[in-house]
């Protein structure tokens, strides 16, 4: 075990070498982002100001002049183009120049529900400044870092610093990295195989640990169960977990969204009662502080009726000028 979590470690200090380049490339992509919006609003003269970069992989781009943005062209071009580095999981505000305030926002995500701007919606020509947020899992766009191992990297591979065997791995792959005679390596010279190798490596060593880990785990979570089963809502043929944004069905487990396990918790605690859609949308997606119109409580609604359709007795229905209604 601690030879693995040793390997894991080294492998991923040196992935981090990497982030010099795809921060260079990010920086390109935004200034694209820029030039495309100025050009969906047939402005050809005006110019890109210069990126900068905010904190939390916060990229802001500025115009040179001021412009009038349509929100449907500036969603399609910020998902377009990011996709390119194969970011799904973003976060895009207009802001005022001057008050700073956020005009338009909108939320793309591959893990949680997105929240998707107004179609049609045109801004007024201003001076603004467009924030793109990347919320990547790790390593996306990594900062050079031979010193420490991520909190999020340390979470995704269940690593206790605590533990006196990781701690003595993470002392040697910290000796290990330093040693090494420059760990800026040019990717763009260094080939694509170099990174097919090195993925199949730190996948197998992964895929390894899990199964350490899940083995040596799985009497503790037997010797629980009984416990967590009194945390257990009854939803007509469902058992329905909050805490865990679960539903067991037969044995088997469906995960939600935390969107749809409040929804459904909203739904149940009012069951056969209709709950007023703005309710709803408030109760979700309030603590935000986006603009959210009554499409995105729509599919919502409808992806949770797909994970619930196996019980015929339980319906979310609608209740037409009102909202919805959980039925059992």
């Amino acid at each position: 075990m601690k030879a693995i979590q040793t390997i894991l470690c080294f492998l991923l200090f040196l992935s981090s070498s990497y982030g010099q380049y795809d921060e260079k490339h990010t920086q390109i992509l935004m200034r694209e982002i820029g030039n495309k919006i100025l050009w969906s609003v047939g402005d050809s003269t005006s110019r890109v100001l210069p990126i900068t970069k905010a904190e939390n992989r916060t990229y802001v781009i500025s115009f040179e002049r001021p412009i009038n943005i349509i929100s449907d062209s500036l969603y399609k071009i910020v998902t377009h183009e990011l996709k390119k580095i194969k970011v799904s999981n973003f976060l895009t505000e207009i802001k005022d120049c001057v008050s700073e305030d956020v005009i338009l926002a909108f939320i793309h995500s591959s893990e949680i529900d997105s929240v998707y701007p107004c179609q049609g919606r045109s801004v007024p020509k201003n001076c603004y400044k467009i924030e793109v947020t990347i919320n990547e899992p790790i390593y996306t766009i990594a900062e050079p870092s031979n010193k420490t191992i991520t909190k999020k990297f340390q979470e995704f591979i269940g690593i206790d610093t605590k533990d006196s065997s990781v701690s003595d791995s993470l002392t040697l792959t910290s000796q290990l990295s330093s040693s090494l005679p420059n760990n800026n390596i040019d990717v763009s010279n260094a080939g694509t195989s170099i990174w097919l190798y090195f993925s199949l490596a730190l996948g197998f060593l992964s895929i390894l640990y899990f199964s350490i880990v899940k083995h040596k785990s799985k009497n503790k979570e037997e010797l629980v169960g009984e416990k967590t089963e009194v945390d257990l809502i009854s939803i007509g043929q469902y058992q329905f977990d909050p805490s865990k944004s679960k539903l067991i069905f037969n044995g088997e487990f469906i995960v939600l969204t935390e969107k749809e396990s409040k929804l459904l918790t909203l739904l149940f605690n009012g069951l056969n009662q209709p709950q007023k859609r703005d309710d709803l949308i408030g109760e979700i997606w309030g603590e935000e502080g986006l603009l959210v119109i009554s499409r995105n409580i729509d599919v919502l609604v409808s992806k949770l009726r797909k994970k619930l359709q196996d019980d015929p007795q339980l319906k979310i229905t609608n209740v037409h000028g009102v909202g919805y209604k959980l039925e059992l």
